[in-house]
């Protein structure tokens, strides 16, 4: 994972004063282009990395600065693990096993090291287990952040589910990304109750000047998981499809649609599945995934949606074709 590999760079170059790119992306077992845009990404984090053209050439960390896992400050380990944006798992994909490197790089971390560890462990939290995917638009993100690394009190306007904007002061305590979307999990001043905030739907966030004691009892991972109950409680999925699909194909709906879907009947290598989708919005992209491999049995207003999707595509490319000749 990325951040494992940002930090094997920089060890590599402390310990050896120079390493050619192409050294780094044959141990690495990556391209050299990547190895490349992990240096400039460690340049724009302050760490001093810096590369030489010409036969005695490579990449050199300062002499100056030194680092291992246990002069990583928290601030350092924090640009690694965000840095990339807001999508931190857009490179996964159904063939691949979900890993969280953030758990796995701090399980190797020296025990004099945990209490920095546990910092940080305890303001994010990945979550790999699927709802809606939709991505969100977080313009309020990097104040979020700021709030919860410095543990600083927020008046916000919020805009919940049942659309009402009102202001609400919270004490942000950590972040949870699921797949694209990103949560706040809070301190509610007002209810006296840890609760979840959806990122996107802040309107207006202000930092306050006081500062909040975190909980030590408080354990990120656990609160999530209990509050998310409720959250998937609030989203059940209501749109019903049956399709046809290849039992060779039959492993994408525990990525997408795990737990929501059942098989009627199965038939010469092939299965009939009932699927729950949130709602329709949901179930176009996974049925479009499949292409020509799926037949969508019902609901006839889905196969009609997908027909005219591909449709559209089709037309275009017609076009462009046209327009090129």
């Amino acid at each position: 994972m990325r951040a494992e590999r940002l930090l094997s760079i920089m060890l590599r170059l402390q310990e050896r004063k120079k390493v050619t790119a192409r050294e780094l992306a044959k141990e690495l077992g990556v391209s050299t282009r990547t190895i490349y845009r992990d240096m400039d990404a460690l340049s724009l984090s302050g760490i001093p990395i810096y590369t030489q053209r010409g036969e005695d050439g490579g990449c050199f960390l300062d002499e100056a600065y030194r680092v291992s896992l246990t002069d990583l400050n928290l601030g350092e380990l924090q640009s690694l693990f965000i840095m990339g944006g807001t999508q931190p798992l857009e490179a996964l994909n159904i063939h691949q096993k979900v890993e969280d490197s953030l758990l796995k790089l701090l399980s190797s971390l020296p025990t004099h090291y945990q209490t920095q560890a546990k910092a940080l462990q305890q303001r994010l939290y990945i979550d790999t287990k699927r709802w809606m995917q939709y991505e969100d638009e977080t313009p309020f993100l990097n104040t979020l952040q700021s709030a919860v690394w410095n543990n600083q009190q927020i008046e916000a306007i919020y805009q919940s589910s049942d659309k009402t904007p009102r202001r609400i002061i919270l004490q942000p305590y950590g972040l949870v990304v699921k797949t694209h979307i990103w949560y706040l999990v809070a301190w509610s001043v007002e209810h006296h109750a840890f609760r979840v905030y959806r990122a996107s739907r802040f309107h207006q966030i202000a930092a306050s000047n006081a500062h909040f004691e975190r909980d030590s009892e408080f354990d990120l991972a656990k609160t999530w998981e209990q509050l998310s109950v409720n959250f998937q409680t609030h989203i059940a999925p209501t749109y019903t499809a049956t399709v046809r699909l290849p039992n060779d194909l039959m492993y994408i709906l525990d990525y997408y649609v795990a737990n929501r879907y059942h098989i009627v009947e199965q038939i010469d290598g092939f299965s009939v599945v009932e699927i729950q989708f949130y709602n329709k919005n949901e179930a176009m992209p996974v049925m479009l995934g499949f292409g020509d491999r799926i037949d969508i049995i019902q609901p006839s207003e889905l196969a009609d949606r997908v027909v005219a999707y591909a449709q559209s595509i089709v037309d275009k490319a017609e076009k462009h074709k046209h327009d090129r000749q």
